[in-house]
């Protein structure tokens, strides 16, 4: 199977999505991004960039950028859930973890993330973006791949992408619909202007607070001016097939009932409109990624529970390995084996490390969970860097 003419098709604009398709230009490619939006959003709060999604912006050229719309946190700590004492703290300032410190971790807004690699993708093509369309299914031979769309429409290109997340269509399309598996979490976001806080309560940047069967994850956006706060809770039951459900402050406030008097802060500054809760959900792991010339990237290929801070840190190292393991290739079929080669032994890692740090986090405290979390902790992000690994 060669590579093959005409544009790659890649399914989805998130951030995975746009990431794989600003790689795939830099090299010189043609792309078309679909996505199935009438208009060119994202849903959602706070994002942290590690070391390793910052090495992969910046051989993208998008330091600068990124900098421009991303908070740099100095120091984080941990704290205790009921009382909120510091039980240790950790200096960001150059970065966290080995060979990191050229690349201090960022925090931003998706939304601003997402709008600085929408403008860049179409800073190299105006028309590779195209919105409104909902992937249908596909059908492919020796000469390329076709992509249909509910609208109607279909499109061939030489190699199809599905980077549409957790649910995705492509991965359906390719493996079958699969069962998910809800993962005994819910989960509540919220974003709170810091004017509505007291003084002096955000201290540090970043604050973890640890507790049995409850966590809270709050640090800064936007200079300071927004706080983003993710809450956690250990369940047995969710119902509800939506991964987004409105909630309520008082009922959050329930939930966190004792919780630390900065965390029911912060909780109750939460503006009604904006709190939303949703299950976690995974799905079973997948032995290979690709079908002909149609491989998954992201949540659609490996889909993990947050507590490493790594999801999209995952999908953005998956862009980078895929855009170098086609130019190192002199076929389709060569560069979707490098790349998963690469990439299902590591985010096969990173999944299971984020569900050990999940139980470490809410008072699981077995020695098997102990131990493994410290180990993929530590060798999870800073020791792979995307733009030298061997592909």
């Amino acid at each position: 199977m060669t590579q093959g003419g005409g544009h790659i098709l890649i399914i989805g604009a998130g951030i995975g999505g746009l990431t794989l398709a600003l790689a795939l230009q830099r090299s010189g490619r043609r792309v078309r991004v679909f996505e199935r939006s009438p208009e060119l959003s994202d849903i959602g709060a706070g994002i942290t960039l590690a070391a390793n999604a910052m090495r992969a912006y910046a051989w993208l050229g998008l330091d600068a950028a990124i900098d421009a719309i991303s908070y740099r946190p100095a120091r984080a700590a941990t704290k205790d859930f009921a009382s909120g004492a510091v039980t240790r703290v950790i200096d960001l300032s150059q970065g966290h973890g080995p060979d990191s410190p050229s690349y201090p971790i960022r925090q931003a807004h998706r939304a601003d993330l997402h709008a600085v690699l929408s403008g860049a993708v179409k800073a190299h093509d105006p028309d590779a973006i195209v919105l409104g369309h909902d992937f249908a299914g596909l059908t492919q031979d020796e000469a390329g791949i076709t992509a249909r769309f509910a609208n109607g429409r279909a499109v061939t290109g030489a190699a199809l992408i599905g980077c549409d997340g957790n649910r995705s269509a492509v991965r359906e399309a390719l493996f079958g619909p699969g069962e998910t598996e809800f993962l005994n979490y819910v989960a509540w976001r919220g974003l709170v202007p810091s004017e509505r806080l007291p003084v002096g309560l955000i201290d540090p940047d970043t604050g973890v607070f640890f507790g049995p069967d409850r966590s809270f994850v709050r640090y800064k956006l936007r200079g300071g001016r927004v706080i983003n706060y993710v809450a956690f809770a250990r369940t047995t039951e969710w119902t509800s097939d939506s991964w987004m459900v409105p909630s309520t402050v008082p009922a959050l406030m329930a939930e966190y009932a004792a919780a630390a008097d900065e965390v029911r802060r912060i909780i109750a500054a939460t503006p009604p409109e904006a709190c939303f809760k949703w299950g976690l959900i995974g799905r079973a792991p997948l032995g290979r990624w690709t079908v002909g010339r149609a491989t998954l990237l992201g949540d659609a290929a490996h889909a993990m529970l947050p507590f490493l801070g790594q999801g999209a840190g995952m999908a953005i190292e998956d862009a980078i390995i895929l855009a170098r393991a086609l130019d190192a290739s002199a076929s389709m079929a060569e560069a979707f084996a490098r790349y998963e080669a690469v990439r299902i032994p590591r985010t096969t890692l990173v999944t299971q490390g984020s569900r050990h740090a999940g139980l470490k986090m809410h008072g699981v405290h077995d020695e098997t969970t102990a131990e493994a979390a410290r180990g993929y902790t530590e060798a999870f992000v800073a020791r792979f860097d995307p733009v030298t690994a061997h592909v």
